[in-house]
């Protein structure tokens, strides 16, 4: 997981999970976004687009970049 996979991850807790508005704060294009979801998904085989899995994610760095 890299800067930029953390800097999506809180974002999507700040944007309540709206893929558009995260694309659009970081400045990129939605697949983008979810080409980054779903490749932790595979890595961590933790779904971050569900609560429980974003929070467990989010728990994992800690809220830091």
């Amino acid at each position: 997981m890299d800067d930029f996979d953390k800097k999506v991850l809180l974002s999507l807790e700040k944007n309540r999970m709206m893929i558009s508005k995260v694309a659009r704060e970081l400045f990129c294009h939605r697949h983008t976004i979810t080409y980054r979801l779903d490749k932790l998904k595979k890595e961590t085989g933790v779904d971050p687009l569900e609560v429980r899995g974003l929070v467990a994610l989010l728990d994992r760095i800690g809220g830091q970049i």
